[in-house]
């Protein structure tokens, strides 16, 4: 198994972030590779409930199935999904910090297939580095919004 975990501090209170955060339609601004999330219903993530990540890999898309895990407006926000025989859970907690909040983003990496335990030497190094860039990309986004 790999875990990695990264904090940033965001400049804006922790309910502006966990709303941005969970409006689908902000997803392409800070999920890297993410055209869409698809959530059914009326649009809103809920605990034990499910979306699909529809990613945009050149001239194709690839859709990702994901199962929340964790709804806590405006504290946490998980879920996890299996890509290439490899589980991942992602959590995010968000504490107040002055004005701002401090965000961290928490993976677990783990073989689901055969083909997992032969991709998780050539991700080992990898998932460190994405769970810095998502956050630092959420920061960008939300600076920007």
């Amino acid at each position: 198994m790999i875990s990695a975990q990264y904090t940033e501090r965001l400049p804006r209170p922790r309910e502006e972030v966990f709303d941005f955060m969970t409006d689908s339609r902000n997803a392409p601004r800070w999920m890297a590779l993410v055209n869409r999330l698809e959530v059914p219903g009326d649009g809103s993530l809920q605990h034990g409930g499910s979306f699909m990540i529809v990613l945009e890999m050149g001239d194709r898309e690839t859709k990702v199935l994901s199962h929340v895990t964790v709804v806590e407006r405006p504290r946490s926000l998980g879920w996890w999904n299996v890509v290439q025989g490899l589980r991942t859970d992602f959590l995010w907690r968000l504490e107040p910090d002055g004005t701002g909040t401090q965000a961290t983003l928490s993976a677990r990496v783990r073989p689901v297939t055969l083909g997992g335990w032969i991709l998780l030497p050539f991700v080992m190094r990898d998932v460190p580095l994405r769970i810095r860039e998502r956050v630092e990309r959420l920061r960008v986004a939300l600076s920007a919004a």
